[in-house]
């Protein structure tokens, strides 16, 4: 399989937690049909509710400070699977992932073929295998595994590690653990077996009796993690109180793996782990976490009561099975503007489920946004520089954000360079502008009876815009990052015409230039000039309806994201201020009656 088509079969088997079947037996037989890979090196597995990743991450840091060759295996990933999967510090690449997954999935086919299982191993357990084979071929010295879910029954278990870790526990995923906080400690102790280390972080005092118990019911002496007189010399570079409590627990496994304190020093203070806590600089400022219980969250309120800052707008979107109404309650008092936004996960809440939340326990202003990039642009449009953003209540939330915030931090942090405009990216959208490649500007003498001036004229060829909408009643919109306005903003296609070019030909390229779409039928809507006091630019807007799909051809150095959504609905995203661009707004309201939407709603006082 190529990357591309290993993913497509991994989702396939169905969403981690949507399909989850807890059980080793299917994981063992998998691991030994695959000549048990985990054999091969040093396991160490990390489990808890809070904190197993953030450990994670820290021992691998201090593990590569000490010279030592690691594999580190994570869950969930943000953008890519080949996150889960790092090698020496380094994601997996795609190639080795697919080829990975390719025997796995063999092995596994093979497996059900004989019998040997009743079902194809699932998404998570195919997944760990794959890590656990690549760590072999790579090498690795010591696998550092963080548990899926719970510990007793989960896939990372099968690897029998030889040093445990347990961080912080607390209430999550009742479902499938129990609804006590003593149910749900005895399936992360479970990881706990005769001749472990067993390293244990501050617990409150009913996880902790049921971790002692196990420990004692197995013959093992735990080492209860604290933190000690070298963490005190160590300026951790993760954020939050709470982190020293993993920090702590990632110092006691690297002391029984024989580390040395300077390279403990070294790897706590280089570590780094996006989406806890992560400061992404901006103005305003980013911070993302991916706080998703009432433990998280109180982390992160924590952190936020003490940190120093302007206005604070809250972006939140959050699973559906999560304690929604505790973590409201702990993070929507302290934003000054709540934007709830969905997430492109089946299993996420609704709007509907959390506004009643917001409405209950948030004191500022409340906005809701029908998607996390959407929710991204708004929040950039109404904080103040000196404010901060931060988005949190899920680590998918975190996924689908974080490389847009990325993106617009580089663009912002470009625009102040002095660079030539020769330096100057694609997605910096004026860039033609300044080599007089659209725009050119002349100088003329105007005599008018007695008075003669001089009058500047911004000389342009004109534009085709384009308001393409499908026959189910749906507009195609593209997302771009424009530079002026320091944001993405959602437009209709449009672009400049060609020398001597007709508007209609120049709206018929530019629908299938940047959507791929070709229209079987083309309706001038109207034409007018932009600025015709000192402007010759004129726009001709068209409706364009019979839609089929052709190709896409984009130049090299351009990136946009196709938008489809209901006409209505973008016609209420003008009014609710997601859509600010002039020609998209014109384009819409004059399409709309064409095609059967209600114009507003609501009533509008102007656009």
């Amino acid at each position: 399989m190529q990357f591309d088509e290993a993913v497509q079969y991994l989702l396939g088997l169905g969403h981690e937690t949507l399909t989850i079947k807890l059980g080793l037996r299917n994981t063992e037989l998998l691991l030994a049909a695959l000549d048990n890979p985990e054999r091969s090196y040093f396991v160490v597995q990390i489990a808890g509710t809070n904190g197993k990743g953030s450990t994670a991450v820290m021992l691998d840091s201090i593990s590569r400070a000490a010279g030592i060759r690691t594999g580190l295996y994570t869950s969930p990933h943000l953008v890519s699977l080949t996150e889960r999967i790092r090698i020496a510090g380094s994601d997996i690449t795609p190639e080795d992932f697919a080829r990975h997954a390719t025997t796995v999935r063999t092995v596994a086919e093979d497996l059900l073929a004989r019998r040997e299982i009743e079902a194809l191993p699932t998404f998570f357990e195919q997944v760990t295998a794959i890590a656990l084979v690549a760590f072999r071929e790579a090498r690795v010295e010591l696998a550092i595994l963080e548990t899926g879910l719970g510990g007793r029954l989960d896939a990372t278990t099968a690897a029998n590690a030889s040093i445990v870790g347990i961080t912080s526990i607390a209430m999550d995923h009742e479902d499938y653990l129990g609804d006590t906080l003593a149910s749900i400690a005895a399936e992360k102790a479970a990881t706990i077996r005769p001749g472990v280390t067993a390293i244990i972080a501050q617990q409150q005092p009913e996880a902790l009796r049921v971790l002692l118990e196990r420990c004692a019911a197995v013959g093992v002496q735990p080492s209860l993690a604290e933190n000690t007189d070298l963490l005190k010399q160590i300026r951790l570079n993760l954020r939050g109180r709470h982190q020293c409590d993993n920090a702590s627990v990632a110092i006691r496994v690297a002391k029984a793996l024989g580390i040395s304190d300077a390279a403990i020093i070294s790897g706590l203070e280089t570590v780094m782990h996006a989406g806890r806590l992560e400061l992404i600089p901006h103005k305003p400022e980013f911070l993302l976490d991916g706080a998703h219980n009432p433990a998280g969250a109180q982390a992160l309120r924590d952190y936020l009561d003490e940190y120093e800052q302007g206005p604070l707008t809250m972006i939140f979107g959050a699973m559906r099975d999560k304690k929604l109404a505790q973590i409201a309650e702990i993070l929507f008092p302290i934003a000054d503007i709540l934007i709830l936004t969905a997430i492109d996960n089946p299993r996420a809440a609704a709007l509907e489920t959390l506004a009643p939340l917001a409405q209950r326990h948030a004191r500022g202003r409340i906005v809701e946004s029908n998607s996390s990039t959407a929710a991204v642009q708004i929040a950039i449009t109404e904080t103040p520089n000196n404010g901060l953003i931060c988005v949190t209540g899920s680590l998918y939330l975190i996924g689908e954000t974080r490389p847009i915030i990325l993106q617009l931090a580089e663009q912002q942090t470009m625009s102040h360079e002095e660079l030539s405009h020769d330096e100057l990216p694609k997605a910096i959208s004026s860039q033609k502008i300044f080599t007089g490649r659209v725009f050119s500007v002349t100088v003329d003498t105007v005599r008018e009876g007695e008075l003669t001036y001089q009058r500047e004229v911004v000389h342009h060829g004109g534009s085709a815009v384009i308001v393409p909408v499908f026959d189910d009643g749906t507009v195609a919109l593209v997302r771009q990052y424009r530079h002026p306005a320091v944001r993405y903003l959602l437009e209709v296609p449009a672009g400049t015409l060609a020398e001597g070019e007709r508007p209609d030909t120049g709206a018929e390229r530019e629908l299938q230039e940047e959507l791929g779409l070709i229209a079987g039928r083309m309706e001038k809507l109207s034409e007018f000039f932009v600025s015709p006091g000192f402007c010759e630019e004129k726009m001709w807007v068209y409706l364009a309806t019979e839609l089929v799909q052709g190709q896409q051809r984009l130049e090299d150095d351009e990136v946009l994201e196709v938008v489809r959504l209901p006409i209505a609905e973008a016609l209420e995203m003008i009014t609710s201020g997601e859509i600010q661009d002039a020609k998209t707004i014109i384009g819409l309201m004059l399409a709309a009656p064409k095609v059967g939407a209600p114009l507003f709603e609501t009533d509008y006082p102007a656009v």
